[in-house]
């Protein structure tokens, strides 16, 4: 049970993430279809763009990392930020 939730909670995370974005682009007057499409066109659809998603990623993940270490020692890094700009 305890693994199905874990897995669970993830996966609607995500489908709502997508949910909530699909009703901003509708309320902004856009096809949240059209938008979603082209961001995979963009980011997923060759190698090229995934390739580039994840250079663009990897500093953010990076940075995320960095902030959730020091969390999990106790600690709190107030300079996360600064790192990803200086680290990018």
């Amino acid at each position: 049970v305890n693994l199905l939730r874990a897995a669970l909670v993830p996966v609607l995370a995500v489908v709502l993430a997508i949910t909530v974005g699909a009703i901003i682009i509708e309320l902004s007057g856009l096809n949240a279809f059209e938008a979603y499409r082209a961001l995979y066109d963009g980011a997923l659809a060759d190698r090229k763009g995934i390739g580039r998603t994840l250079e663009k990623a990897t500093p953010l993940v990076m940075g995320g990392l960095a902030v959730a270490f020091a969390f999990k020692a106790g600690l709190f890094n107030i300079g996360g930020q600064g790192q990803l700009v200086i680290g990018a």
